[in-house]
């Protein structure tokens, strides 16, 4: 799954909701509801969101940025620090089990969809829309050029 160029993405996924990262997840740092991947030198560059087959890429490079995805009763929050920097998923952890792989997570609650998706960049929220399934997510997390 990890792009060219060291890319280690963040995939958020409905169906039922699952979480997954190039990097597996016992690699990351941090306890509860927060956990901090593991390249913080690294930098979100975009974020891609296709909804029931309609795409939207967002640019990121260099800004503060945060992912906020609503699914049933949980909340996925992922956000960076000013310069796109030190990425962090904020959830409650304890609502997901490991998956197939190290690398995935699967919310443990199937019967949900995602219902809603905000993007804020910088001092922008080019996304805030409510959705209902067939939601897909990908934050391009890669090093910095």
């Amino acid at each position: 799954m990890a792009g060219n160029g060291g890319e280690t993405p963040i995939i958020i996924h409905d169906g039922s909701l699952t979480l997954e990262s190039a990097v597996p997840w016992k690699d990351f740092t941090g306890s509860g509801h927060s956990k901090v991947h593991p390249h913080t030198h690294k930098q979100v560059r975009q974020v891609s969101i296709d909804v029931a087959g309609q795409s939207q890429t967002v640019t990121v490079e260099g800004k503060k940025c945060a992912v906020a995805v609503q699914y049933g009763p949980s909340a996925v929050t992922v956000t960076t620090g000013p310069d796109g920097k030190g990425l962090h998923v904020e959830t409650d952890f304890a609502s997901f089990q490991d998956g197939a792989t190290p690398n995935l997570l699967a919310h443990k609650e199937t019967d949900h969809k995602i219902s809603h998706v905000k993007v804020a960049c910088g001092n922008e929220t080019p996304v805030d829309q409510n959705v209902s399934g067939g939601t897909r997510i990908e934050i391009s997390y890669r090093p910095v050029v």
